[in-house]
């Protein structure tokens, strides 16, 4: 990513980059934004967790890196100007994410997911 920590309203650009021999079915690069909530429903501690915003930033189908080449994807992106910005309290957390998923030609799976942090747009900025 270009820049770290994110900010709302801001442009960004990322180069997601896999060395070797890569031959995949499907790869897609997601931004998200999770919110947990942790609370009491009688004696029982419960975890609810929602996605409150999904962008797919990139799909490939039937990708190949080229020979010598690591496989890589270069692209922009953008957090949302009126996003809600990263946290974490003891029953309460919002998280930011880059997720990197695919298929091989085999059918076998992967995903990684790479936190990010965004930070509340700046008072002046706000305001107006």
């Amino acid at each position: 990513v270009s820049d770290l920590p994110l900010l709302p309203g801001k442009e960004y650009s990322l180069r997601v980059a896999q060395p070797g021999r890569v031959s995949l079915a499907s790869f897609e690069i997601i931004l998200a934004c999770d919110e947990r909530a942790v609370f009491l429903q009688g004696t029982d501690t419960r975890t609810e967790e929602v996605r409150v915003w999904e962008s797919v930033l990139a799909i490939e189908r039937e990708a190949r890196a080229v020979r010598g080449e690591p496989f890589t994807v270069d692209l922009s992106f953008g957090v949302p100007g009126t996003a809600m910005h990263s946290f974490k309290a003891p029953h309460n957390e919002v998280q930011w994410k880059l997720v990197v998923q695919g298929t091989t030609p085999r059918r076998l799976t992967f995903r990684r997911v790479f936190p990010l942090v965004v930070y509340p747009s700046p008072l002046d900025e706000a305001v107006s």
